[in-house]
């Protein structure tokens, strides 16, 4: 879907059709990804979004093995997923829990100004996981 605005005499167009479907098989190994740039997931859960950072393979602490929500407090007490340095997010075993948006905070929205002056946009890249029926 793509929307057009006038903004001080301007044309700025938005699209929000960022987002790609990934069909996901219960219990199997799941692997997300966006850009080697990555350090951060985030997902939209149940209307809730939580967050889980990239860090040294040696690392288990909290914010490396659980989703937190942005005050980095624990939500889930799962480790079956990682995000790795090259960006990847991997979830071990995914579940019906695992169901929902992914995106990270580290791939922001991209403005682009043309040599006319008009602007366009194009939101931040979401992957839809659903459960594979």
């Amino acid at each position: 879907m793509i929307k057009y605005f006038p903004i001080f005499g301007a044309l700025v167009v938005i699209s929000l059709a960022s987002v790609a479907i990934l069909q996901a098989e219960l219990n199997q190994f799941t692997q997300l990804e966006l850009g080697t740039e990555v350090r951060t997931w985030g997902r939209t859960v149940g209307g809730k979004k939580e967050y889980l950072k990239a860090c040294a393979d040696n690392d288990n602490s909290n914010k490396c093995i659980h989703w937190s929500d942005e005050k980095g407090n624990v939500i889930s007490s799962t480790s079956r997923s990682r995000v790795f340095n090259n960006g990847s997010l991997i979830i071990y075993s995914f579940q019906k829990a695992d169901v929902g948006g992914y995106f990270s905070p580290d791939e922001r929205e991209r403005v682009v100004e043309n040599s006319d002056g008009t602007k366009w946009a194009v939101a931040g890249p979401e992957i839809s996981v659903v459960l594979k029926e």
